[in-house]
């Protein structure tokens, strides 16, 4: 599933159950192929997620002429990123029935700067902040 949601109550009214899951589109697209259902025996994944856009230093706004992009509204700083970040992690971290979860993305492309890391792969927010948002879920 994909679901790029700016908030985690967004994330609970989208996967409030596994039953609204299965008979529901998501990200305007359908979670299973026609004919395809869910048997009990597939795991469930959020693969991708986030794609909150955040400039990083030495990012210009306009790369030849391109406009830069992500999710949502840009976040300004690192406090705003990861404010996000929690909350729509969390929700998901908290869906019994979701057994892994991907970022969306790892590195800013082009004029795409929701990754986790800039072009030339420097951090645009503490590590440390990502490892203490991802510990082990409760329950789990």
């Amino acid at each position: 599933m994909h679901d790029y949601a700016a908030e985690g109550e967004v994330i609970h009214k989208h996967f409030d159950s596994r039953e609204q899951v299965e008979q529901t589109a998501c990200d305007h697209r359908m979670c299973y192929a026609q004919g395809a259902q869910y048997t009990g025996k597939e795991a469930f994944l959020i693969t991708e997620y986030g794609g909150i856009a955040m400039s990083s230093k030495g990012i210009q706004e306009n790369m030849s002429g391109m406009q830069t992009w992500g999710y949502h509204d840009k976040v300004q700083d690192e406090e705003a990123f990861l404010k996000r970040f929690a909350s729509v992690t969390d929700a998901i971290r908290e869906l019994p029935y979701c057994q892994g979860y991907c970022y969306t993305q790892l590195t800013d492309v082009m004029q795409e700067i929701n990754g986790l890391l800039s072009p030339d792969r420097q951090p645009k927010v503490d590590p440390e902040s990502f490892r203490k948002l991802n510990g082990n879920p409760k329950g789990r």
